[in-house]
Formats: C-alpha cells, sequence, structure tokens
C-alpha cells in the first residue's frame, strides 16, 4: 500500500516548485478523462471497490 498512490498518481512525486499553469489542468484527453472517473471511484468511500476509505486515506497521506 506504501506506493499505490504514487503509482496511481505520477504527478505526487514530482517536485512542487514546477510553476502552476492553468492551461496544462484544463488540457483533459480521453485517457485523462478515464484516469479522472477511476480516481473518482476509487475515493469514493461508498463505490463497489468495497475498500471503503482506505485509498482516501492513503492519498491524504501521501498528499501531506
Amino acid at each position: 500500500m506504501n506506493n499505490f498512490v504514487t503509482a496511481l498518481l505520477p504527478s505526487l512525486s514530482q517536485s512542487l516548485a514546477e510553476q502552476f499553469n492553468i492551461f496544462r489542468v484544463m488540457h483533459h484527453g480521453t485517457h485523462e478523462k478515464q484516469l479522472s472517473n477511476v480516481f473518482v471511484w476509487l475515493l469514493d468511500a461508498d463505490a463497489t471497490h468495497e475498500f471503503g476509505d482506505k485509498v482516501q486515506r492513503a492519498f491524504l497521506s501521501r498528499v501531506n
């Protein structure tokens, strides 16, 4: 579980020193939309994956 969030969200392992770019955030292709849907599903504690809030806790732990 230690590398779970990093494996799902490679951007978490990148430097935070990079300048924020709104256009990079706004660019969503089909692949990005599919990933977004998966992340929404995984972060929903009541979803059908039966992980409960484990994914949310792992994500928040990694972000913090």
